[in-house]
Order: structure tokens, then sequence, then C-alpha cells
């Protein structure tokens, strides 16, 4: 307890003052101290925050507490090396009764919850595909250069990622379905904009967010975060994956217990 002196006349009082508490025992950080870390984030996800800090707070712990690359930011200003190529990778139709195109793999971190919202879905009578997953940095290359001749350097960069700054890469990023705008509308495109979060996916690039992630809204993309994570980004960010990414990057750190 720190004691603050006041002087009146000729006496001397000493008035305790009373340190603000942390927002989480594990933490150090307070409740003002998390009001200005918040900055600039949308006033709503501010709110979102500070009426639950605890909650916010013990799930931001055990979310970081996991595979760092489930929180690995990765956009236009964030690449990743060329050589990264996740070891644990499995061939997707290792996932019993899951439809995906011959030869993909996926980062085996994401294969039970995956299983489970495949099953979820065929119980409902949906099928779920796997139309894409893992590339290669190189892969990428390939695929943003037949965009870039077919539709010139804007519109490329608006539709695909080029090498490095894929989601793809990590192993972690599925696009399902069509892979068109008309996925959106389907069975599966709602079920899965609507219910995902609960087996740890995110919709990476939402509608109206271009301005935020530099691509065009997809509903077929998704990336796994893992359940913590996905739940995070529900209750606190609004379902914006890109906000929740980029506070992770910033101020990330603020929640990372001390060895």
């Amino acid at each position: 307890m720190i004691a603050l002196v006041v002087v009146t006349g000729c006496t001397k009082k000493e008035i305790p003052v009373v340190k603000e508490p942390p927002i989480h025992p594990l933490l150090s950080i307070t409740e003002r101290e998390l009001r200005e870390n918040l900055f600039p984030l949308p006033v709503e996800m501010q709110e979102s925050i500070l009426e639950q800090p605890q909650v916010f707070a013990d799930l931001m712990i055990n979310f970081l507490k996991e595979d760092p690359a489930l929180s690995l930011l990765v956009d236009k200003n964030n690449p990743l090396p060329a050589d990264y190529d996740p070891e644990d990778r499995r061939r997707v139709d290792f996932i019993k009764d899951l439809e995906a195109r011959p030869g993909v793999t996926l980062r085996e971190i994401l294969f039970a919850d995956l299983a489970a919202m495949n099953m979820a879905m065929k119980i409902k009578g949906m099928k779920l595909v796997v139309s894409s997953a893992y590339r290669s940095y190189d892969y990428q290359g390939e695929v943003y250069n037949r965009h870039l001749q077919e539709l010139g350097q804007e519109e490329a960069s608006r539709v695909s990622a080029s090498p490095g700054t894929s989601q793809h890469q990590l192993g972690l990023a599925i696009d399902f379905g069509s892979i068109t705008p008309e996925f959106a509308n389907t069975q599966e495109g709602l079920w899965l904009a609507d219910n995902a979060w609960q087996y740890g996916f995110s919709l990476s690039y939402p509608e109206g967010q271009e301005d935020l992630t530099g691509y065009k809204y997809e509903p077929w993309h998704y990336r796994y975060l893992g359940r913590t994570g996905a739940l995070l980004e529900k209750e606190f960010f609004m379902k914006n994956q890109q906000a929740f990414l980029l506070f992770l990057k910033e101020k990330g750190d603020l929640f990372m217990l001390q060895n």
C-alpha cells in the first residue's frame, strides 16, 4: 500500500492510496492499463472486453499457451518465410467420410475438430467438401501468377495472396465447397457462417472488411484458430479475425505468463 502525505497547516497526514488490482490473478495489467491498450480497436470491441475483463484475460492466457501458429498473423504486411512448411501435415482424406480433393494436406492439430464439424454437418444432411488446404510458398506463387496474368496487378491482389502472404501456407486454412461467392447461400455455407466457430474455425475475409483484410469477401475461406481462439474472436472481436490477430501481434505479450 502506498501512502500519500498531505500537509494541512502544520500537520502532516498520511492518506493510504490503494493500488488498482490486476484484472486477473496471474497478470499484472490493471483495468486502466487494459483500457489504454485497447485503442484503436472499434468502440464495440473495447466495450465488450471491458465488460468482462477477467473472462477476456483468462481466455487470452489459455489461448496463448497453445500452438503459436494459431495466433500468427499472416497477411500482406506479415509474410511467412519461403521455407515455412509445417512438419505435422497429413492427408485430409485420413478423416473418415470427409470429401476432399485428392492429395490435399493440413496440420494434424485441427483434424479432431474438422472431423467433429464434418460429422455435425453430416447428421444434418449436409456435405462438407475440402477443396483447397495447405499450399507451399512455390505453389502459391503459381496461383498468384495465374491471377496476375488473367486479372492484372490490382484485381489479382484483391482475390489472391502473393507467395509468403497466404494463410494456406500455415496448413491451417481451408477453402470449402465451390470456392465461389455462391457458396455463401448454400446450406453448407450458411451453416458454417453460424457454427464453424464452435469447432475452432473462423471466416478469414468477411463481407465489408476488404479495407482491413486486403481481400474481397471469401465465404469459403476459413482458418483454424482452435476452440479457445474462435470463442475469443466471436465474443470480443465481433467475428473479425483480422482485428483479433492484429491485436494479438501488437498486445499479446500483455497476457503471456512469465516463466
